[in-house]
């Protein structure tokens, strides 16, 4: 790929903070679009572009963000591709210099943008000059199969942000991915003390040297995904307060009754060995992100099953999912 790499800093926030002021530099222009219930960081310009609220002592952007529903949140299809046309054409207001958007959304959910709609966006994009930025700190480096997630949905984003996995065994390292005519940093511009991690630098080249040398680590991931996709909708169909697994690869999120519930479901599974997170607007969803090597004697579905008969033991009779997940 023709991208220029540039090293930003042990996080991904700083893949994302330099993404957005790249952005606003190269598009000579402030406004950022984002989506409702997406994830970005924890610094200030990443929270600015995150739908999931500010934390605690962090205004909220005012300026320059728009917030565009997910397509979940939307009656229709018809009616999202409405939402998604206002945000680049709404009146008085000039094109947005970028649109961020994760292919599928961690925090937020585990909820996988369509392939109609990441070309959407991608062609709103081109119509009014406005950068396309894909952050695939989460859903990235094999997550979802391919190395980079939105490679299955034939985009090409401007800007594309990593993190997290790229070092292949989980030491700080971000990075993000420049179309070259968008390069348009002056030396030094968005530099620091912490760019370069030496040991993460090793592991991240033998990672790609050893387990992408092939297509055989993209392949195991979709046959180990398969299994555990059908064993979560088999869970999911003996509980009411459960709905079936939702996202893509070995990124996948069981959504329960309520943040109650999840957090119960994750605190059981750990005391049984198993980590997973909870996630979700309101933490209602249990994610599960295990090793992409993970072996198939590994995927602890019987513990998921033995906890969730726990928790159903324990919920009030006529306790459902809401009609809204």
């Amino acid at each position: 790929m023709s991208y220029r790499v540039q090293f930003t800093g042990p996080a991904g926030t700083t893949a994302v903070e330099a993404a957005v002021r790249l952005a606003r530099i190269a598009a000579g222009r402030e406004r950022i679009v984002h989506l409702s219930g997406s994830y970005h960081g924890m610094t200030r310009d990443s929270i600015g572009v995150s739908g999931l609220g500010a934390p605690r002592g962090v205004p909220p952007a005012t300026r320059g963000v728009t917030t565009v529903p997910h397509e979940l949140e939307q009656p229709s299809a018809g009616r999202a591709s409405e939402e998604l046309e206002r945000a680049f054409t709404a009146p008085g207001s000039t094109p947005p210099a970028a649109f961020i958007v994760e292919t599928v959304q961690g925090e937020g959910g585990v909820r996988p943008t369509t392939t109609t709609r990441l070309r959407e966006i991608e062609r709103l994009c081109r119509a009014h000059g406005t950068l396309l930025v894909v952050d695939d700190i989460q859903a990235g480096c094999g997550r979802t199969g391919p190395f980079l997630s939105f490679e299955a949905d034939g985009v090409e984003p401007d800007v594309v942000c990593l993190s997290k996995s790229l070092s292949g065994v989980g030491l700080p390292m971000g990075l993000v991915l420049i179309r070259p005519s968008l390069d348009v940093w002056d030396p030094g511009e968005y530099s620091g003390t912490f760019r370069g991690n030496n040991l993460a630098f090793v592991t991240a080249r033998l990672a790609l040297s050893e387990w992408w040398s092939d297509g055989a680590l993209r392949q195991s991931v979709s046959q180990r995904s398969e299994p555990l996709v059908q064993g979560l909708t088999a869970i999911a169909a003996r509980h009411d307060w459960l709905a079936p697994p939702t996202g893509r690869g070995l990124m996948l999120g069981l959504p329960c009754a309520d943040r109650h519930v999840a957090d119960l479901v994750s605190t059981l599974a750990f005391t049984q060995g198993l980590l997973v997170e909870t996630c979700g607007r309101r933490g209602e969803v249990v994610k599960l992100l295990p090793p992409l090597t993970v072996t198939k004697a590994e995927v602890a579905l019987q513990i998921l099953e033995h906890v969730t008969d726990q928790v159903a033991g324990s919920r009030p009779v006529g306790s459902t999912l809401p009609a809204a997940t």
